[in-house]
């Protein structure tokens, strides 16, 4: 077995740093996450939207984590997509819209081809409610 080079003291230091920030990583209080997708739309225009999910339990967050990616694209500047167990961020959102039979909203921000104004009909197509930032 392999001598540690640290002593018994400053392993258990080390322990009781590390023991709490792996929890306050691994759990979360909040029932709401998100998954931030920007990627070029079909004209090329670089647009951010963000999924939200309310009311999920932890397995289905973390079932959810797994499926916040997005495919490469052809050229041009590469897609992204984040997973977080938060709420979508409302900094510079232009709306959004909820849908009617699912605890899920489509944040839209100003960076895209949308404006406020597209909001409603946006909502419209996806039989969703529009939501304020």
């Amino acid at each position: 077995m392999a001598r540690s080079r640290y002593s018994p003291r400053v392993r258990r230091a080390l322990l009781s740093l590390a023991i709490p920030a792996v929890v306050a990583v691994g759990c979360s209080n909040s029932d709401v996450v998100s998954c931030t997708i920007a990627a070029p739309d079909m004209a090329g225009v670089f647009a951010t939207v963000c999924e939200e999910y309310a009311g999920l339990s932890r397995q289905d967050q973390d079932l959810w984590s797994r499926t916040c990616f997005v495919a490469p694209a052809d050229g041009g500047a590469p897609p992204s997509a984040r997973f977080e167990y938060a709420p979508c961020t409302h900094a510079n959102a232009l709306g959004g819209c909820r849908l009617k039979n699912a605890p899920i909203t489509f944040w839209y921000y100003a960076d895209g081809p949308y404006t406020e104004a597209d909001i409603p009909t946006l909502c419209e197509q996806l039989d969703a409610t529009p939501v304020a930032p």
